[in-house]
């Protein structure tokens, strides 16, 4: 998990105005999550293993959702004040907010407070800064169940799913990419996945990885140098 990360659990008696002290209480980016909402380790990893730049918000692919995505950004959120009309996604109840955007996070947060509408602290916080247009990107829960619901059966199935799930394989489904070609998913997919896990296993580092890779791209270049097919062949594989 990112180190610089605050963690706020939301619960149905959190507000705004907590949410607004927590964030500029830190210079820490602030993760929400929903009390209700139960959600697999890969997935929250989108939001707090990997560098961010901007707000990102965790949804779920669904038709006539609570939630639109455009771009791979949150252009329209819900709440019990605020409906979307068309919805692409639903929003899971995990929402991380950048200090990159603190003063425009701070004025939106600070403009939800004063309408004093009704609904969820961390609904109530992605309709705030969608409206006021500071950028949330759209991190896609895919491959893998979850819930966000006040019925603890529902939520107890879920996590009973998930404590079955082979959280590995979890994580080699999503390394595929929804714009990914012909060649990518039936070719090189095939062996990235493989070699993923190999690293996984073996622990290596990001910097080993990428320096094994430099090392791979240095001799792929000497053998295109030879000049011979055999070498070229070598070289392109």
């Amino acid at each position: 998990m990112d180190k610089s990360l605050t963690t706020v659990l939301v619960t149905s008696s959190t507000t705004v105005r907590e949410v607004l002290d927590s964030f500029k209480a830190t210079t820490d980016d602030l993760l929400l999550l929903d009390q209700n909402s139960v959600i697999a380790k890969p997935h929250l990893e989108l939001l707090t293993d990997y560098p961010r730049s901007a707000s990102v918000a965790l949804v779920a692919t669904q038709k006539n959702g609570d939630t639109l995505v455009r771009q791979n950004r949150i252009a329209s959120a819900s709440s019990q004040s605020h409906k979307v009309t068309v919805g692409n996604r639903n929003f899971a109840g995990a929402l991380r907010i950048s200090q990159n955007q603190r003063e425009a996070v701070i004025k939106a947060l600070e403009e939800a407070i004063d309408s004093r509408l009704p609904g969820n602290a961390i609904d109530l916080s992605l309709v705030a800064l969608t409206r006021a247009r500071v950028q949330v990107d759209a991190a896609d829960l895919w491959a893998a169940p979850y819930a966000r619901s006040a019925d603890n059966l529902v939520r107890e199935s879920v996590a009973s799913e998930l404590e079955n799930l082979n959280l590995g394989q979890l994580r080699l489904k999503m390394a595929n990419r929804a714009n990914d070609g012909f060649y990518s998913v039936f070719f090189l997919r095939k062996f990235s996945k493989l070699l993923t896990w190999l690293a996984v296993r073996v622990k290596a580092t990001p910097n080993q990885v990428t320096l094994i890779s430099f090392a791979i791209g240095l001799y792929s270049a000497f053998c295109f140098m030879q000049g011979s097919f055999s070498q070229t062949l070598l070289g392109a594989v």
